[in-house]
């Protein structure tokens, strides 16, 4: 552990200390010193499982495709998140705590504890998205194991600034994707719909696309052409010669040990799409998260 996890935890047990005592739910002259430490110490407890179960939420909702998107959503949506759990949390802990001890404490004094613990939460979960969104900035050049000093990273205004012109290229970006491309079959140009796409291969250096009916058009396009314009949540580049449509993926299974066997729901199909040991994290990523 290096020294921020120390103050981090420094913080957590102040809280648990201070919040209830500030509420008013911890009154120190009705209690024995023994009743009063068991009495603190349940309350750091309970802080600290607060503390872990947000940084897991928080390290869960971070993994989610909006994450990137809208700035203000982001925030509120992890903000409300949080407090509904802490809250939540509090409240059970606070009930249990009262039925164990036979200590009843008035409904205004849980409340104003409840209150303090979402501002303290609240409070809390902001700076840590702020720094994330700093590492964030300054993450191509971090060398792993090295801290960076703080006086080089960017101000908070500027890194918000440039996360909301990322964000709205993104969306630019996402709004411009294609829902259909023009293949051909025989001499006519079909416009095809990319959701009945399956998967696109090539094959004596002609592109082929397939349906979900195992149905055969040519694209003019090459692969790596066609993996710019496709959208990544639907579409992966299993290898050099194809790339599957997520909603036709049907399972898959290890093969040769280390690679990945994928199996289509298309009928009839004698494609056999191999994915390899290095970009198999990739793909089981893409599959679990799109």
């Amino acid at each position: 552990m290096n020294l921020s996890h120390y103050l981090r935890l420094g913080a957590t047990i102040l809280a648990g200390v201070l919040i209830p005592l500030l509420s008013g739910l911890i009154i120190p002259g009705q209690f024995s010193p023994a009743s009063l430490f068991a009495t603190l110490a349940f309350f750091v407890l309970l802080a600290l499982v607060i503390r872990t179960g947000t940084k897991t939420l928080h390290l869960r909702m971070r993994q989610q495709p909006w994450v990137h998107h809208q700035l203000s959503k982001r925030l509120l949506v992890i903000c409300s998140v949080t407090i509904l759990f802490s809250v939540l949390i509090a409240g059970i802990m606070v009930f249990v705590w009262e039925n164990l001890t036979r200590v009843w404490v008035n409904n205004f004094s849980i409340r104003i504890f409840l209150a303090n613990t979402a501002l303290a939460v609240t409070i809390v979960t902001l700076i840590n998205e702020m720094l994330w969104m700093n590492q964030q900035q300054v993450h191509g050049f971090l060398k792993p194991g090295k801290s960076l000093p703080v006086e080089i990273l960017p101000p908070v205004g500027v890194v918000l600034e440039e996360h909301l012109h990322q964000s709205d290229k993104q969306e630019t970006i996402a709004q411009r994707r294609k829902s259909r491309l023009l293949l051909r079959k025989g001499l006519e140009n079909i416009p095809v719909r990319l959701e009945e796409i399956a998967i696109f291969y090539t094959e004596n250096k002609v592109v082929y696309a397939l349906d979900g009916n195992g149905k055969k058009f040519v694209s003019d396009k090459k692969l790596t052409e066609l993996e710019t314009e496709l959208d990544a949540d639907m579409f992966f580049r299993a290898n050099r010669q194809y790339i599957i449509a997520l909603n036709y993926i049907k399972g898959f299974k290890p093969y040769e040990k280390v690679k990945l066997q994928v199996d289509l729901t298309v009928p009839d199909t004698p494609h056999l799409v191999i994915i390899s040991q290095e970009t198999a994290p990739a793909f089981r990523k893409w599959v679990n998260e799109a």
